[in-house]
């Protein structure tokens, strides 16, 4: 039953997926309009603009290129990219089962596959053209390496440690190019994996763990992993130096966004753009100067009014936690019931971990949490959204 059983987790999931491409088309609207412009632009040799033709920063660029290469073997196909998007997410599907398995038993991976083979979310965001599908498989893929990195570094295996790092860095890389959410990610990485060596493990985990890595060990394996990152992301910050003259990082919808998040339409919608008279002066700017006005407008708002962001604040909590969806499933507002499952097992879970009634037996389970934990607080700095909270569930 074991050598199959991963085979019929994906083919139950590829089953599903395949079916939802049949029966619903959803429309290109929004953001997924953008990334087909952009990806079209791309395909047909006329770079990576704005509706000017200007070359633009607005977006980060791996999905529009991932769209894009696509469309040159596929003719322009969207039919062609949901059904590529289809085969990412069976691939998300296969590193739940991996995940699971590792952290906590072959049972745990079995349900882990299957939780996510009919997940509501993850089925109706593969057939969108939207950035989530890539975004979530490449974040997985960064956590499963992140878990063998941190168990080289504890078994003191060096050349492997440095290795599962340069792979961990290349995964958030793709990732933060992708959605630029990550960019902070490796230093919380990094940061948390000081922290644990710098921390005695408790009884339960010295039992089963080998004798720790060197400082030495641990410094290589982090700049193995800022590599790894640098190696993927630098190369588009430096076409941006030299498209805008400043420093861009990834993108240049910072500071809408995060105006946005502290002035959200009508007072507690979030998921989309605010427009009103301090946005519209910003798009007269170049894409730059724009980001920083808003910025400085967000910064503004967040100290003329802390009430008012406390309550922002408690509006984000609920929109990144409540099972209901507001931008990813088929019907606006649905409750969405395998994320509903999850997270009434993951309070559970969360009980049993505090309170010291179980353990795993000496598995880094915190790099299976710490994306959790970081995509929530960044949700808390911009907007809470369902799309925010896809790669968690």
């Amino acid at each position: 039953m074991h050598r199959y059983e991963l085979p019929a987790l994906l083919g139950l999931a590829l089953a599903i997926r395949l079916l939802l491409l049949v029966v619903w088309t959803p429309p290109i609207v929004a953001d997924s309009a953008d990334y087909d412009r952009l990806a079209r632009s791309l395909a047909e040799g006329r770079g990576y603009t704005n509706t000017r033709g200007e070359p633009t920063s607005w977006r980060p660029p791996l999905y529009p290129a991932f769209v894009a290469a696509i469309y040159r073997v596929a003719d322009g196909s969207v039919e062609a990219v949901r059904l590529v998007q289809v085969l990412v997410d069976v691939g998300t599907v296969a590193l739940g089962y991996q995940l699971g398995t590792v952290l906590f038993g072959a049972l745990a991976g079995r349900i882990a596959g299957l939780l996510i083979a009919v997940n509501v979310s993850t089925i109706s965001a593969s057939s969108r053209l939207l950035s989530e599908t890539l975004f979530t498989m490449l974040l997985m893929a960064g956590v499963v390496l992140a878990v063998e990195w941190w168990r080289a570094l504890r078994a003191d295996r060096k050349p492997a440690a440095v290795a599962l790092g340069v792979g961990v860095g290349a995964m958030v890389g793709a990732g933060t190019l992708c959605r630029g959410v990550l960019l902070l990610y490796p230093l919380c990485l990094i940061g948390v994996a000081v922290l644990r060596w710098c921390v005695s493990p408790p009884a339960w985990e010295r039992s089963t763990s080998a004798a720790p890595t060197s400082g030495r060990g641990l410094l290589l394996a982090s700049g193995a992993l800022l590599l790894g990152f640098a190696l993927i992301v630098m190369p588009w910050t430096v076409r941006n130096y030299r498209v805008h003259g400043a420093l861009v990082p990834v993108a240049t919808q910072l500071g809408v966004t995060l105006y946005t998040a502290y002035n959200p339409p009508n007072g507690w919608i979030f998921g989309i753009d605010t427009q009103d008279e301090t946005v519209a002066a910003a798009h007269r700017l170049s894409e730059v100067a724009a980001s920083a006005m808003l910025t400085k407008a967000a910064v503004s708002s967040i100290l003329s009014s802390p009430r008012r962001i406390l309550r922002l604040e408690v509006l984000k909590v609920m929109y990144f936690w409540v099972p209901v969806d507001w931008e990813i499933l088929p019907v606006y507002g649905a409750v969405n019931p395998t994320y509903l499952f999850v997270g009434l097992w993951a309070l559970v879970y969360a009980g049993l971990r505090l309170t010291h009634k179980w353990r795993p037996d000496g598995v880094p389970t915190w790099a299976a949490w710490l994306p959790i934990a970081y995509l929530f607080a960044m949700a808390m700095v911009v907007q809470g959204t369902p799309r925010y909270r896809l790669p968690c569930e």
